[in-house]
């Protein structure tokens, strides 16, 4: 039974409806402005107490079928609010996230399991690393991986578990852009329909974000074609060449629209170079910006337009790290189309200077993780061209987005 109480705190007279507090001692009230505060238990005076009637629920049983793994790496979706000071920090435990959310368990069986407590921008090639090797373990005995991770370089991750494992059960990646003491927040939905979609019957890494801003489904996409096109929004993650893969809901909705891949053997390939560089062109643009790669194993340039840079600016630089052995690979700054170097002159001196990529669908980010893995496989120029022009984890889409 829900209490909704009128208490007094801080010469302030207040309304909410009581939640479960995850400390003892701690009180947490939704307010009527739709925002929760949680404080000590003995600064706040109840005044009056009502208990509220939910009406006829009809319990929902238990799920049933294999156990989900949830593994926390942080992130906003995975963060404690401070009340007293309005801080978010990665701190809250994803068993406090089980507490929070009962509704996991009528979607399936869940473990839950805390592996690391870090905000997506700190993550490197290690954490990668780390990451794919726990997920890996985790599939041997679960139904599907759900991936608790901040949204600002998800992305990323979700590129890298692409190419580390071969999967026949999904694993999910899943943010919030939004805490969950704000009322507009999604990290319900999200992380509620990443469960329901770790229970489906396809094979590869996907992300589950919002669908649109507001609470009607989610979208997944494939690890390695997915950005995060904008700062807050609550839809803020798009697919980029191909379409979204399905739409769910955690109440039972689930459909596909793009090809999920199906099933293949378990296999982890984990073995990442973290001596690569990205690097944006830009009108400007100094060689010695170009020289100062010079001691990296391989480099992503995000060109203009179908892959371009300023050759009169970069060109001779661009050209001696080629020829010291360095891996130069060309993408484009451009949300949807390929590279396309055959085009301009400029492209075509490119690629007789030896720089790769020519005709790539990939991100830059993609792009970099990409490299990053070929280069812990093998650091020889005609192998790592080949794994690059390779697709492995449908990262080389081969056409554009539907409109």
């Amino acid at each position: 039974m829900l209490k909704k109480i009128k208490f007094r705190w801080k010469e302030k007279e207040l309304e909410g409806i009581l939640l479960p507090s995850p400390e003892k001692g701690r009180v947490v009230v939704k307010l009527d402005s739709g925002y929760n505060i949680e404080v000590d238990e003995k600064d706040i005076e109840v005044v009056e107490s009502t208990e509220i009637e939910k009406g006829e629920e009809k319990e929902l049983e238990k799920a049933e079928g294999g156990e989900i793994s949830l593994l926390g790496f942080g992130g906003t979706i995975s963060s404690k609010v401070d009340y007293e000071t309005g801080a978010v920090s990665p701190t809250i435990s994803a068993r406090e996230l089980k507490k929070s959310f009962p509704e996991l368990e009528k979607i399936a069986s869940v473990d839950v399991k805390q592996v690391m407590e870090i905000f997506s921008e700190e993550m490197s090639v290690e954490h990668w690393e780390a990451m794919a090797e726990t997920v890996y373990e985790e599939l041997k005995e679960k139904e599907g991986v759900v991936v608790l991770h901040g949204t600002d370089t998800l992305g990323y991750s979700a590129a890298a578990l692409s190419f580390a494992i071969r999967t026949p059960k999904p694993v999910v990646l899943v943010g919030a852009q939004r805490s969950s003491d704000r009322p507009s927040s999604d990290n319900k939905l999200n992380l509620l329909s990443a469960v329901f979609s770790a229970k489906q019957d396809f094979g590869e890494v996907v992300v589950c974000m919002h669908a649109n801003t507001s609470d009607e489904f989610c979208l997944l996409h494939r690890g390695t074609c997915v950005r995060k096109d904008h700062s807050s929004r609550r839809d803020a993650f798009r697919s980029h060449n191909i379409r979204e893969l399905a739409r769910v809901h955690w109440k039972g909705y689930f459909e596909e629209i793009e090809g999920l891949k199906k099933r293949a053997e378990l296999k982890l390939d984990n073995s990442f170079n973290d001596n690569v560089a990205l690097i944006y062109a830009y009108p400007g643009m100094k060689g010695k910006q170009i020289e100062a790669l010079s001691e990296y194993d391989g480099v992503v340039i995000a060109g203009t337009g179908l892959g371009h840079v300023s050759l009169e600016k970069v060109g001779k630089e661009i050209g001696e790290l080629v020829e010291s052995g360095l891996f130069v690979y060309m993408t484009t700054q451009t949300e949807e189309g390929p590279v396309n170097l055959n085009v301009y002159s400029t492209g075509r001196k490119l690629q007789e200077m030896g720089v790769e990529g020519n005709m790539n669908t990939m991100l830059p980010e993609t792009a970099y993780v990409k490299l990053c893995w070929a280069l812990g496989h093998t650091k020889k120029r005609e192998e790592v061209a080949e794994i690059m022009k390779r697709d492995i984890a449908g990262e080389l889409t081969g056409k554009l987005k539907y409109i």
